[in-house]
């Protein structure tokens, strides 16, 4: 009997050094958890603010890495030219809307918004190899961000940026990764919602 109540003495002063204890460990656990909270937010808004910085502005990039870039894309898209994978990267690295008939009015086609969209992106992962790598470092979320700007920067540089097109924009990295070609993937998925759809071409117009 005494041996019950040393072990019942025993457990209760266990129940309350941990009941103490949570009490007053749980504060500073919640703040621990506030603080990293904050970090979070200020990086990425940092990384966001960057990110805006570049798509107000005129992109410059070292001639060879274009090269670069339109040697992948030809390999990519065939049934497009040399020269009109060239015209069309120079342009997704202007902040400015094409006033010319950039293309022949029936609305850019899959391929050339891909390309538009994959160069974009490659001004803003910056020293990142791959998208997968930049969303490995800085979170899914922050990532599909990137991505959903890069979208509406090409969308604008290349007259195509509405109401309908920010809408798909929407759900699309909602259903999309990071893995393989999101370009074309992208491309596919706003073509296959716009108002003629999968004919090829995004059309943000009746």
């Amino acid at each position: 009997m005494k041996m019950s109540k040393k072990f019942l003495k025993f457990g209760v002063s266990i129940f309350l050094i941990f009941t103490l204890f949570s009490q007053v460990c749980t504060p500073f656990i919640y703040a621990d958890e506030v603080g990293k909270q904050i970090v979070q937010f200020e990086e990425e808004k940092k990384e966001l603010d960057r990110i805006d910085n570049l798509l107000n502005k005129p992109i410059k990039l070292p001639k060879e890495q274009i090269d670069k870039l339109v040697n992948e894309y030809q390999s990519l898209y065939p049934n497009l030219t040399k020269e009109r994978i060239y015209e069309i990267v120079y342009q997704s690295l202007s902040p400015y809307r094409s006033k010319a008939g950039f293309w022949d009015g029936k609305g850019i086609t899959v391929d050339e918004f891909a390309i538009a969209f994959a160069t974009i992106v490659q001004t803003l992962i910056g020293g990142y190899a791959t998208l997968g790598a930049y969303a490995a470092k800085h979170g899914q979320k922050l990532a599909r961000e990137m991505m959903s700007r890069a979208a509406k920067a090409a969308a604008k540089r290349f007259g195509i940026l509405t109401g309908m097109f920010a809408g798909i924009l929407e759900t699309a990295f909602k259903v999309l990764n990071f893995y393989g070609n999101v370009g074309l993937a992208l491309a596919k998925f706003i073509d296959a919602r716009d108002y003629y759809p999968n004919n090829g071409r995004i059309n943000m117009w009746k």
